[in-house]
């Protein structure tokens, strides 16, 4: 994702410490597709905070999870 969106190694690990966070305060074991919704919503929120065009929602929902989640796990 970060090579295919040009997102800088920063927004990559920013992503990664969201996710650390979520899983350190979840006790319960997640589906594998509750993970990818937790993975990609770490990712748009770090572009958010890192890069100056962040990923839209749109781009999400159409290119990288290929409309198989709906937009309102996504936001």
């Amino acid at each position: 994702m970060t090579s295919s969106y040009k997102f800088t190694p920063k927004t990559y690990f920013s992503g990664v410490h969201l996710m650390d966070k979520y899983f350190k305060l979840e006790d319960q074991r997640l589906p594998i597709t509750k993970l990818h919704i937790i993975g990609v919503v770490s990712m748009l929120i770090a572009t958010k905070m890192d890069e100056v065009y962040p990923l839209k929602i749109k781009t999400v929902y159409d290119k990288i999870v290929h409309k198989k989640i709906d937009k309102k796990d996504i936001v």
